[in-house]
């Protein structure tokens, strides 16, 4: 008898802790969980940061996109360029035909009826007030024993309809000028092999002195001048992801090479 209420009570506390465990995974299950998010932090460039600071303009909404006009200066040359594509910005488009009408006249040392030449228009940066593009073409003389690679930033504050230089833009320390040198070192011979599908060990050397030669106030005053200032040997402009040089080279090394200082933080 004594057995079987042993038996009974026995059973009686298994259920009681059964019943106790059941309610507590319950209480478990609908405690709300925790969701971990993973944000993915990207670093902004510094160059462009400092550059963000001095001229944009913190735009809500996104720019207005571009539509791609054709000037035509000459029988033989045309040029294409940039016109943005939104309402009320017909005093800005006027302003870009202007500006690049100017900028290929400058370049234009002979008369139009000599030259030949088309254009394309590209757009390297845009912020809602800043716009950089390049006009990037074969600029062929009758009277000239070769073609030339022509490749021209052009950068503008669209805001105050004027033409700016790369100095307006960003402050040229001396950091600046030991991160375009560094990345001139890495980049010029292997990417003119890269264009030019040749060997260029033998003029590595030329290459190389090229950045020597020039000081950093050197380059500093170019990179000073807008684009209606030609004659330079460095021209800034901007992308997306950085800041770049494009420095002037000779014909047998394609007339130009464009470096790419991306500064990481």
């Amino acid at each position: 008898m004594f057995h079987s209420r042993e038996k009974r009570i026995f059973a009686i506390l298994l259920s009681f802790f059964l019943g106790l465990a059941v309610l507590n995974f319950s209480a478990c299950s609908d405690t709300p969980q925790e969701t971990v998010s993973q944000t993915s932090s990207v670093s902004e460039n510094p160059t462009l940061s400092a550059a963000s600071e001095t001229v944009s303009s913190n735009l809500e909404t996104q720019p207005p996109q571009f539509t791609i006009a054709t000037l035509s200066l000459g029988e033989n040359l045309s040029v294409d360029y940039p016109q943005i594509s939104a309402s009320d910005y017909d005093e800005v488009n006027s302003f870009l035909r202007q500006t690049v009408e100017e900028v290929v006249q400058t370049d234009l040392s002979e008369q139009a009826s000599e030259v030949s030449a088309d254009l394309a228009g590209e757009v390297t940066y845009w912020d809602g007030r800043i716009l950089c593009f390049v006009l990037e073409g074969m600029w062929n003389v009758s009277s000239a024993a070769h073609p030339t690679a022509l490749w021209i930033p052009i950068l503008m504050d669209l805001e105050s309809r004027s033409l700016v230089s790369l100095a307006d833009l960003l402050p040229l320390e001396t950091s600046f000028f030991t991160s375009f040198r560094q990345a001139y070192q890495e980049q010029i011979v292997l990417g003119l092999e890269e264009r030019l599908q040749t060997d260029l060990s033998q003029e590595a050397d030329t290459l190389q002195q090229l950045l020597v030669d020039s000081t950093d106030e050197v380059i500093r005053r170019d990179l000073s001048q807008t684009a209606l200032e030609s004659g330079r040997t460095f021209h800034g402009f901007l992308t997306e992801n950085g800041v770049g040089i494009s420095v002037a080279l000779p014909h047998a090394l394609g007339d130009h090479f464009e470096v790419y200082v991306v500064e990481k933080p």
